[in-house]
Formats: structure tokens, sequence, C-alpha cells
């Protein structure tokens, strides 16, 4: 009786560690930037892992591309110890495909995953959005053997549909005095 209590105790144990799911945030920061057309810009994809630690991840991303054309995605050196993929960029269906990394040391609390560099194309607004790779064999993996779940969070780029020239602002001062001249010389 007391080794089927034991048996029974150590089997639960396991059952209830095995169950435990490691968390992950992702973020793309910054979240709501505005921008110009043509302005090259970047932005980052944080992960949030406490008492986590991540053998690694996989990510897509997706944005509009008649508003954004993605110059290029750089996974961090410094969690991709193993081995790390910048994905592949397909700026016709406004897509980042199976950009991920692998560490030996693991990966946990505050880091970032990648920098993705971008071109304003037109104005309007774009969201950009991060989710689970699609084509990898293993998605987010956890030395902890535990299941991992991931919760994304998207980002909006708006970008402004027409720029104002840095020369207005020398022409306004100039406009200003003509208009004052043409007063003086009417009065």
């Amino acid at each position: 009786m007391k080794r089927s209590f034991i048996a029974g105790s150590i089997l639960l144990a396991l059952g209830i560690a095995g169950a435990h799911a490691d968390t992950v945030n992702i973020e793309v920061s910054p979240a709501g930037p505005t921008v110009e057309i043509g302005d090259v810009f970047a932005v980052s994809i944080l992960g949030h892992a406490p008492g986590s630690l991540l053998a690694g991840g996989g990510i897509d991303v997706s944005f509009d591309p008649a508003v954004l054309k993605v110059n290029s995605l750089t996974i961090n050196p410094a969690i991709g110890d193993f081995t790390s993929s910048n994905g592949t960029i397909d700026n016709v269906a406004g897509t980042v495909k199976n950009a991920g990394f692998a560490s030996w040391v693991g990966v946990s609390g505050d880091f970032t995953i990648a920098t993705i560099g971008f071109t304003a194309l037109a104005g309007g607004t774009s969201a950009v959005t991060v989710h689970d790779a699609s084509d990898l064999a293993w998605v987010w993996a956890s030395y902890s053997f535990n299941d991992v779940t991931t919760v994304y969070s998207a980002a909006s780029v708006k970008v402004n549909a027409v720029p104002l020239p840095a020369a207005a602002w020398l022409v306004a001062p100039v406009l200003a005095g003509l208009v004052r001249q043409r007063r003086a010389r009417a009065a």
C-alpha cells in the first residue's frame, strides 16, 4: 500500500510538472510609430519570458505591402548562439516567413528577438503582426520540456500621405515678409 501511494504521488507530481506551460510574451516596439513616405525605419521584436529558459523559437511577420516594404529582418545574434535564420522576405505577399533562433545557453527574462528594417512606400496604416512560424518543425521550445504558450502584441505603423517638405518652413517667413511689404506700399 505504501509503495502504491509513493508511486502514485511521484506520477501525480510528474503529471503536474509536465502540465505546466512556459509563457512568452512577444511584442513589436515601438507599437505605433508615425513615419513619412520614403522614410527608412526599424522596429524591434521583443520577448519577455520570466521564469522560462527558452531553447529557441520561430516567428512569421505580416504587414501591408501597399504601405510598407521590408528591407531586412535580423535575428539578434546574442540569442541565436547555436543557429538562427532571418527568414524569407516576400514583399509582394507582405510576409516574412520562418525567422527563428536556437540557443545552447537558453534565453529568459527580457530580450530582443529581431530587428526589422522597413521603408514607407505610401500613405496609410499597416498592422505589423507577429505569430508562430508556419513551416518550422518546432516553433517554441523550452529547456524545461514544458509546453510554450506565446502571447503576441501587434503594432500599427502610420505613414503620412503627404510629407511636409523641410523647405516649406524656410519659405513661410519670406512669404510673410512679402505680404508685409505689399501692405506697406499700398498704405
